[in-house]
């Protein structure tokens, strides 16, 4: 007679991490850790770091006009650096304001272009007037006077306030 075998293995065992269910809540808490700490970092960063103000154009343009002051300068280089500076708030002012990119332009370019979009006259003359004396002091070496120089600031600082909207100056 032939002997049978009888199965003494029980139901067949699999471990908890080798189940699917166990992956996806491994994959929901990771998420949610993630998640967690990224909010923490940003809170953290945003408490910790003074957030910048946020300058309208031309309150930009007047606060970097009161930085520049041409009582200060005695030599040509220094009337130079002066006039590159003014022209380049000028023109920084321009593209912030209107987005033209006038940056690499240079001042008879600048003329043109702002002619071309049909500027306002009066400010174009003043502009013209003021670009005209920041040329002769920056490339044909002429000297440049304390007043002209002072006078040349406020007649920017003038074409800024025209183009700017009357309701949204808020430093004068």
């Amino acid at each position: 007679m032939a002997k049978q075998f009888y199965d003494i293995y029980g139901f067949y065992y699999m471990p908890f991490w080798h189940r699917a269910w166990f992956w996806q809540y491994c994959a929901i808490i990771i998420l949610s850790l993630i998640l967690v700490i990224t909010y923490l970092v940003k809170k953290y960063r945003s408490e910790r770091l003074p957030r910048a103000a946020i300058l309208l154009p031309w309150d930009w343009a007047i606060k970097e006009f009161s930085l520049l002051a041409p009582e200060e300068y005695e030599s040509k280089e220094a009337y130079k650096t002066f006039y590159f500076h003014l022209t380049l708030v000028l023109k920084s002012y321009f593209h912030k304001r209107y987005g033209w990119a006038l940056e690499d332009k240079t001042d008879d370019e600048l003329l043109s272009y702002l002619r071309y979009k049909k500027f306002d006259q009066q400010v174009l003359q003043e502009l013209a007037s003021v670009l005209h004396g920041a040329g002769s002091v920056k490339f044909a070496n002429m000297d440049a006077l304390p007043l002209q120089a002072k006078n040349d600031l406020s007649i920017a600082k003038k074409i800024v306030l025209k183009t700017a909207p009357s309701s949204d100056i808020t430093t004068k």
